[in-house]
């Protein structure tokens, strides 16, 4: 909805920053991923720290594609 409200999409995601609080769950939130995301992938970096106040959160930077002319 964040995406959309700001005029582009997951398919203009260009980097995924995931934050998990433990390794453990890192196959778990990486299949939900791959239902999101097809190839071409975005960049994606992964950080695990005990001290991250949820299990899993993420960041995302994406693109404003040129508007199309009618």
């Amino acid at each position: 909805a964040i995406l959309e409200a700001a005029g582009t999409s997951l398919d203009h995601v260009l980097k995924v920053t995931l934050y998990l609080r433990r390794m453990d769950d890192f196959a778990a939130v990486n299949a939900v991923y791959a239902t999101y995301f097809r190839p071409p992938l975005p960049a994606r970096s992964l950080v695990v720290s005990a001290e991250n106040p949820g299990p899993v959160g993420f960041d995302a930077i994406a693109y404003l594609p040129e508007p199309t002319s009618p």
